[in-house]
């Protein structure tokens, strides 16, 4: 569960996104939807980087691709949804694997939603708008 807004307690809120996404060419093509939005992304190119990174307690977004080298997408956020943050980041599957099965696999693992790829900016649109806090 998220509380993506905890930090306004601190007169502060947590922007910061991180994207995990392995294949340079997706990498690339991420970074650069995320600039239509003027947002940066830190970047994780494996699960086990990805639950070090997210553990830290500095995101408010994760974008989780689901094909991982070492531990795939699912299992890192099972990682990170027990590392003990009191704050969780919201967990966004990417993935090309569009079957129910898969929705369902991701979101018992704790993930918030799920982008079937290839996804177009404005679906990148919504998943910012519902998960990101406004500055």
């Amino acid at each position: 569960m998220s509380c993506r807004f905890q930090g306004k307690k601190l007169n502060r809120v947590v922007r910061k996104i991180l994207l995990v996404e392995d294949q340079p060419l997706n990498l690339s093509l991420l970074e650069h939807m995320l600039d239509w939005f003027d947002l940066r992304a830190d970047v994780a190119i494996d699960g086990l980087q990805a639950v070090e990174m997210a553990c830290t307690g500095a995101y408010a977004l994760v974008l989780m691709d689901i094909q991982l080298p070492g531990i795939d997408g699912v299992e890192a956020t099972r990682r990170i949804r027990s590392c003990g943050l009191p704050c969780q980041p919201a967990i966004i599957a990417m993935t090309a694997n569009a079957y129910q099965g898969e929705r369902r696999r991701c979101l018992e693992a704790g993930m918030d939603d799920m982008l079937v790829k290839p996804f177009k900016l404005d679906d990148l649109r919504r998943v910012i708008d519902a998960y990101l806090p406004s500055a």
